[in-house]
């Protein structure tokens, strides 16, 4: 089994911040804004720039785990200059607000697609562990995403055989 690392350091964008309209002609365009837009062009640009081993099988079967790392907020400090010192109440604070987790995930998986180089298409995740938290510096801000090529083995249900049915 190989395992890669993709870093994206930059605020996380979600899918779900989107304009819809109308062109002169009729046609629906949606707008997801120059933010979301950025934020795509540099998750194709880091997996673009991934190195793989030699013998990676972008068709294979894939499973990931997901790590977004959000700013805090300024309450969060000691005082509002966000000299780092958190308040001893939020450093393990769990970041249960907006964005939403299944919203970050799509652009990323979305992007990584784009790139044409790590996976066919993110139709072949075979599992996911996905995660968001607050991130201790501002310098840490952004996505981690450990991709591992796997080889799925079924699992037997012992409490439900195929004899049960």
């Amino acid at each position: 089994m190989q395992t890669i690392v993709i870093k994206i350091y930059g605020k996380p964008i979600g899918r779900g911040i989107r304009s819809i309209g109308k062109t002169k002609t009729n046609q629906v365009f949606v707008n997801h804004g120059n933010e979301y837009k950025k934020w795509m062009k540099l998750i194709q640009y880091e997996a673009v720039c991934t190195k793989l081993p030699a013998d990676w099988n972008k068709e294979g079967v894939f499973d990931i785990e997901i790590l977004f790392l959000l700013r805090r907020p300024n309450n969060h400090f000691v005082n509002s200059k966000r000299h780092n010192l958190i308040k001893k109440q939020f450093k393990d604070a769990a970041h249960i607000s907006v964005p939403d987790l299944d919203n970050l995930e799509k652009p990323l998986l979305d992007g990584i697609t784009k790139a044409k180089k790590i996976w066919v298409d993110d139709s072949h995740i075979f599992k996911k562990l996905s995660s968001k938290l607050y991130a201790d510096y501002d310098a840490q801000i952004g996505a981690y995403i450990s991709i591992q090529q796997i080889k799925p083995k079924r699992r037997e249900n012992k409490q439900c055989q195929d004899s049960d049915i």
